[in-house]
């Protein structure tokens, strides 16, 4: 009798742990997303020029399947912050509204400080694992997110078509 209430007890427990887990990740991403409604409505804060973004899913057989995002960026420069002193500290992934993807990139700048703007050259490398619910089949949004002396800038690059490498 007693290894049974042991039993009911220690699934209650962990019920209880899953459920507050659960509605905890919800809370987080309902905050990602109403930030995200927030971003859209006043959507460029910055001054950027896209050069190129390349965002795909590497579907090789032998391994895991994995999202990849790459490009070069230009931030050029506004009263609003000094583009030199920029740092990109995240980009997240959007589809369809929701976030997917909060990725800290490797990030080169290749260029010395001038008066033309800085470039960001930035890539995940070895890509991040699928999560479930992410269509590799969709388009994506992606929010570029700078920070200078702890401002945040933010600057959404839309409708990113998906590529495959098989």
């Amino acid at each position: 009798m007693k290894i049974f209430r042991l039993k009911r007890l220690a699934f209650f427990f962990l019920a209880t742990a899953l459920f507050w887990s659960c509605a905890g990740k919800k809370e987080v991403q309902k905050e990602a997303e109403d930030k995200y409604v927030e971003v859209k409505e006043a959507i460029q804060e910055m001054n950027v020029e896209v050069d190129s973004i390349y965002a795909w899913v590497n579907l090789m057989p032998g391994g895991p399947k994995k999202f990849n995002i790459t490009g070069k960026v230009i931030v050029l420069p506004s009263g609003d912050y000094d583009a030199n002193k920029l740092t990109l500290k995240r980009i997240d992934i959007f589809q369809r509204d929701v976030l997917h993807y909060m990725i800290k990139p490797t990030v080169q700048n290749p260029d010395k400080e001038n008066n033309d703007g800085k470039v960001f050259l930035f890539s995940t490398i070895r890509g991040v694992g699928l999560n479930p619910g992410f269509n590799y089949d969709k388009k994506i949004d992606a929010l570029f997110i700078f920070e200078q002396n702890g401002e945040t800038f933010r600057y959404l690059v839309k409708d990113l078509k998906m590529e495959k490498a098989y």
